[in-house]
């Protein structure tokens, strides 16, 4: 039925134990087909989950733990792509990405109650969430925006937050490599993460711009074998068109198009220096942040959706007191030594640290492509970190800065 939420996720989720989701049986020829789905499966890094399955299999088991295989897409080139996102009625791909502490069906969950809030303000026709959605019917070539998911592996835990930072910064590659596949299907990408998710795509942006990143989707081998009708000159225009991507990245110029078209942040859990370009007075040299140049030169528009009520990311900061508190320590050891003696003791920009990003409007020194939206003026009360899906007016405010037009 459509309507119901996000039809598809990527993830990289339990990608360990993916191998155990392809059957090897009793045929000759089997083990060598089941090794050939298993590496295509895993190529890239992540893999498609069927929402609908996941769900399915979860409200019988109420198991978070386990994949199953009924969820996982065997052939995402037909069923997710041929099927859906490449067909010539979606012209934009939003791609959702849950924070911190989140399982997977609560990930299904929050973004189903924000969609649904979008269709309820008038946004439902100018929307696909799944390959049967009613707003394919009479619509114009490229006119619609599709959503899918990206989960990661956050560990559903809330004493789990170093880890969790860690668990998305590792996701960068994965994420990556999702971004550029949909960028050679032509299709204009915008990104919608809350929380924590926004640490993992700033991270990634800063991977691409600083070529840490070689997308596995730019490589020939992956055009010649989704592309295999294409000519081989053309298949060699088509890599060279994605690299130019990247290589604008490099480009002082900021000149469109950019691999990412839009970007809405969510109560980012993202310190607000580290998106800054400010003058360090005592060093005469500029302070960059780390997800400064991703976020200038590679996507087009910013919004930043933040809340001065928003508890969980005040709360957040108490995992850095103790290394505060050390870092305090050295600083006074090394002020007392003689000659500078222990001035490695003294702490390095990186690690004074900040408020977060979605706790208040984005810095003056951030790059010029970003704005701001206070949640709480726009639902006239206090937002929390999570309330943005239960505010009309908020989620409303939110399809408009992912460029959705109303009914």
């Amino acid at each position: 039925m459509a309507g119901e939420g996000l039809q598809f996720f990527a993830t990289n989720r339990a990608m360990e134990t993916l191998s155990k989701a392809v059957e090897l049986d009793a045929k000759p020829g089997a083990g060598d087909k089941a090794k050939a789905d298993r590496y295509r499966l895993q190529s890239g890094g992540y893999y498609f989950v069927d929402a609908d399955e996941y769900m399915s299999y979860y409200l019988a088991q109420v198991d978070g733990s386990v994949m199953p295989e009924t969820a996982i897409v065997q052939d995402s080139n037909g069923d997710v792509f041929d099927k859906f996102l490449a067909r010539p009625e979606i012209g934009r791909v939003v791609v959702c990405v849950h924070g911190f502490n989140v399982d997977f069906h609560h990930a299904i969950t929050w973004f189903r109650i924000l969609t649904d809030t979008m269709r309820h303000r008038g946004f439902g026709n100018s929307m696909a969430l799944r390959t049967d959605d009613a707003s394919f019917a009479g619509a114009k070539a490229g006119s619609l925006t599709a959503f899918i998911g990206f989960s990661w592996p956050s560990n559903g835990s809330a004493l789990a937050y170093n880890r969790d930072q860690a668990d998305a910064v590792s996701s960068g590659q994965a994420f990556v490599n999702l971004l550029m596949r949909l960028r050679i299907h032509g299709k204009r990408i915008v990104l919608l993460c809350h929380s924590m998710g926004n640490y993992l795509a700033c991270n990634a942006l800063a991977g691409l711009v600083n070529r840490v990143f070689l997308p596995v989707a730019m490589t020939a081998e992956y055009i010649k074998e989704r592309f295999k009708d294409l000519p081989e000159a053309e298949a060699q225009a088509l890599e060279a068109t994605i690299r130019n991507e990247i290589s604008r990245a490099k480009d002082a110029k900021r000149q469109p198009p950019y691999l990412i078209d839009e970007y809405v942040m969510i109560a980012p859990d993202v310190e607000r220096r580290h998106v800054t370009k400010s003058r360090d007075e005592q060093s005469n040299r500029a302070y960059i942040g780390p997800f400064y140049s991703g976020l200038e030169h590679i996507v087009g528009n910013v919004v930043n959706v933040y809340s001065r009520f928003d508890g969980a990311l005040s709360i957040s900061t108490i995992e850095k007191k103790p290394k505060d508190w050390a870092l305090k320590v050295g600083d006074a050891l090394a002020a007392m030594a003689p000659w500078g003696a222990l001035d490695d003791l003294k702490r390095d920009p990186d690690n004074k640290w900040e408020m977060r990003l979605g706790s208040s409007a984005h810095p003056i020194t951030a790059p010029a492509n970003f704005a701001s939206l206070n949640a709480t003026e726009i639902a006239g009360r206090p937002i929390d970190h999570s309330d943005h899906i239960d505010s009309a007016p908020v989620a409303e405010a939110i399809a408009s800065a992912l460029g959705l037009v109303k009914n």
